[in-house]
C-alpha cells in the first residue's frame, strides 16, 4: 500500500485530511454570524425575559436588616499547666463552649423573656399569619382530601418564639482576641437591634 495522506497506517480513512483539518481548525465567522442572524428575535426574547423575571425578583425581594453587638469573653485563669499544648486546648474547648452557650435554647428563652414575649397574653394574642393571596398548590386539593390544620396551644407558640429567636442568632469570634460578634438578621431592622442588645 503507497503512502496515502487520505489513509491511516491500517488502510480506513484518514479522518484529517489537509483538506478537513484546514476546515476544521478555522470555522468561518461568517457561519457563526448567520446562526446568530437566524435565530436573533429568540435570543433577544430569552435575554429580555431573563431580564425582567430578574428585575421582578429583585422588587419583590424583602430587604434583610443586620444588627451586631461585640461580647468579650474573659475567662478566668486556666489550669496552670507545663503543657503548652494543654494550655490552647483548654482555651480552644473554653471558646467553643461560650459560643454554642450563646446560641443556645436557654440564652434564647432569656433573650424572650427580656422582649416581654413570653407573657400569656402576648402569645394568646398571636394570630395566624394571614394566607398569602397568591397562587397556593394547597387550593387544588378538595377540601374534603386536606389535612384539618393543627391546633397550635400557647406552648407549641412559647417553642416556636424561642426557636425562631435561636434561629436568628449568628455567633463570629474575632481571631486573637477575646471578643466575639453576635450578629442578627431580621427584615425588622429595630427588631433585630432589640434582640442583639438583649
Amino acid at each position: 500500500m503507497s503512502e496515502n495522506p487520505s489513509y491511516s497506517w491500517d488502510g480506513l480513512p484518514n479522518p484529517l485530511t489537509s483538506a478537513q483539518s484546514e476546515e476544521a481548525a478555522g470555522l468561518d465567522i461568517r457561519e457563526y454570524i448567520s446562526v446568530l442572524f437566524k435565530f436573533k428575535w429568540g435570543i433577544i426574547s430569552v435575554a429580555l425575559l431573563a431580564g425582567l423575571m430578574g428585575l421582578y425578583m429583585a422588587y419583590k425581594a424583602v430587604p434583610i436588616y443586620q444588627s451586631r453587638t461585640t461580647l468579650q469573653i474573659e475567662r478566668d485563669s486556666g489550669p496552670m499547666l507545663g503543657d503548652l499544648l494543654r494550655v490552647q486546648i483548654f482555651q480552644f474547648e473554653f471558646y467553643q463552649t461560650q459560643y454554642e452557650l450563646i446560641k443556645s435554647w436557654g440564652v434564647s428563652e432569656l433573650a424572650a423573656e427580656r422582649l416581654d414575649l413570653l407573657d400569656a397574653d402576648h402569645l394568646e394574642g398571636q394570630k395566624k399569619l394571614p394566607e398569602d393571596p397568591g397562587f397556593s398548590w394547597r387550593s387544588l386539593i378538595p377540601e374534603f382530601l386536606r389535612l384539618p390544620e393543627p391546633e397550635i396551644t400557647p406552648d407549641i407558640r412559647r417553642a416556636n418564639l424561642i426557636a425562631g429567636i435561636q434561629s436568628l442568632i449568628r455567633v463570629t469570634p474575632v481571631e486573637k482576641s477575646e471578643l466575639t460578634h453576635i450578629t442578627i438578621q431580621h427584615k425588622d431592622p429595630e427588631w433585630a437591634a432589640r434582640v442583639a442588645n438583649t
